[in-house]
């Protein structure tokens, strides 16, 4: 929340002078809302969250707007020009995330901590985001998610809980019956708080948030050099409250890991995580792929709904 001040009237002695400032604030007021400062010069777009306004978001050269279906409050995409390349911006205050999985799999080998999922086609997602609509919340965005394998069903490498869920704790994350030797880290988010979070794994953390998806950290190992399929998921704090309630998605069908990573800095991103890519990256935006799997089954994915 902004932190206001009182602010006392003038005293006989003073009021020529504050009616001279409250004169000028007025014609800045009046500037701002023309999108003009007093000066003449262009303000930059700022969004509202809550009551207070965030600090003005930049958007870089060569990205534009790609038209979402109304109502869209709280969800934009831009997509970088001549390239197969988005980012997807979800402002948590106005919008609503949701995990999405294939169907789960009962007697998982490794027990009720590390449940197997069914992989399903990746437009499957859009029906089972749709599914969940209500009266005050619409579906805009689906994106890729955790890791799994090429098994039928498969099991998910760094975790998952979906909806106060536990699916897995993940059998390649610390304390997992087959630990990889990964950086790896969580992408945490909660509704009713409006608010991601972004941080390296620790357990304690699938107790505490309601939605949490297993990742790794950005410079892990995952043919960096190659020009393939990435999605990275950033956080970013726009009123400085301690809480980062903007969540950002990079997807793209041909990048490095270093370009996934300073794009998705460049929007603003305070930290940042890389989810499942190659040929398991998709992107839906109002029901139409814009990347596909070619054929890949996939377990999961995360779909970002204008609306509470």
């Amino acid at each position: 929340m902004a932190n206001h001040r009182l602010m006392l009237g003038p005293t006989r002695g003073d009021a020529t002078s504050w009616i001279a400032m409250f004169v000028t604030a007025c014609a800045a007021a009046l500037a701002a809302c023309s999108g003009e400062a007093p000066g003449g010069e262009a303000i930059e777009e700022s969004e509202i969250v809550g009551d207070a306004p965030a600090a003005a978001i930049t958007i870089p050269a060569g990205w534009t707007p790609v038209g979402l279906a109304a109502p869209n409050r709280g969800v934009r995409v831009y997509k970088k020009d001549g390239k197969n390349e988005y980012v997807t911006i979800v402002d948590m205050n106005n919008a609503t995330a949701l995990n999405l999985t294939g169907p789960l799999v009962a007697g998982a080998a490794n027990g009720p901590d590390f449940k197997l999922i069914r992989r399903v086609n990746f437009t499957d997602f859009w029906g089972a985001a749709r599914a969940q609509e209500t009266a005050t919340r619409r579906a805009r965005v689906v994106v890729s998610g955790t890791f799994g394998t090429f098994n039928q069903p498969t099991g998910l490498a760094f975790g998952l809980k979906a909806g106060g869920n536990l699916i897995s704790y993940g059998y390649a994350a610390p304390g997992g019956p087959s630990p990889e030797p990964h950086r790896v880290m969580l992408f945490a988010f909660n509704n009713a708080r409006s608010r991601g979070w972004i941080g390296d794994y620790n357990r304690d953390s699938f107790t505490v948030s309601p939605d949490v998806v297993g990742a790794v950290h950005v410079d892990a190992d995952f043919r960096p050099g190659d020009l393939t399929g990435r999605t990275f998921v950033g956080v970013r704090d726009d009123d400085r409250d301690g809480n980062a309630e903007t969540i950002l998605v990079f997807s793209s069908s041909s990048a490095t890991t270093w370009q996934a990573s300073t794009t998705i800095s460049a929007f603003g991103a305070q930290q940042k995580v890389m989810l499942d890519g190659s040929y398991s990256t998709y992107l839906i935006v109002d029901g139409g792929p814009r990347i596909s799997t070619a054929g890949r089954l996939v377990p999961h994915g995360i779909a970002f709904y204008s609306g509470k």
